[in-house]
């Protein structure tokens, strides 16, 4: 039987397993950070979350065009388990990116600067006490929260389509098994 994984670029996997790092370590380095308040300044764990939030965005852009340049909606299924695929990419895949920038722009309503690993730092977006920075930064929490839901349907979504639909598929005589999802 084919690996549901074997319809995938190599660079697919790579970006695709990259994500899964980075989305693991954003939720460490923020269950770790101190809970900073008035003018307190992030240290160097914040300032970690900063960067790797930061490179989270290109890599989920890359896997997002990828996906969208191949025309891959996902291996063969039954209509309702592609719809709930889909529909569960896009949320992830939009949640990657805007989740970034709502920290972003907390950060920068906090007054603090933003580096990529300290190298380069990245001009504010909005001003120090901004109420949409504020606002942001409330939804940076829900939409990483709901990103980690997202992510478990994804990982369940895979091990059903891996070891049950597949399996389903031949005890009826589907001699095609149903792959896994992957994006």
């Amino acid at each position: 039987m084919e690996s549901p994984t074997s319809t995938y670029p190599q660079i697919t996997k790579i970006l695709h397993t990259s994500l899964i790092a980075l989305i693991v370590i954003e939720f460490f380095t923020a269950l770790v950070a101190p809970q900073l308040s008035g003018g307190m300044s992030p240290g160097a764990i914040v300032s970690l979350h900063f960067s790797f939030g930061l490179v989270i965005l290109p890599l989920a852009a890359a896997l997002i065009g990828m996906r969208y340049a191949a025309g891959n909606e996902g291996p063969g299924s039954d209509p309702l388990t592609q719809l709930v695929a889909n529909v569960g990419h896009y949320a992830l895949y939009a949640l990657l990116i805007i989740t970034p920038f709502a920290g972003l722009l907390w950060a920068d309503s906090r007054g603090w600067e933003v580096s990529l690993f300290g190298f380069i730092a990245l001009p504010a977006i909005v001003g120090v006490g901004s109420g949409i920075g504020r606002i942001f930064g409330e939804l940076h929490a829900f939409f990483a929260a709901i990103i980690g839901l997202l992510a478990l349907g994804h990982i369940a979504g895979a091990l059903y389509s891996r070891f049950i639909a597949s399996s389903l598929g031949q005890y009826v005589g589907n001699n095609s098994s149903p792959q896994g999802e992957q994006g």
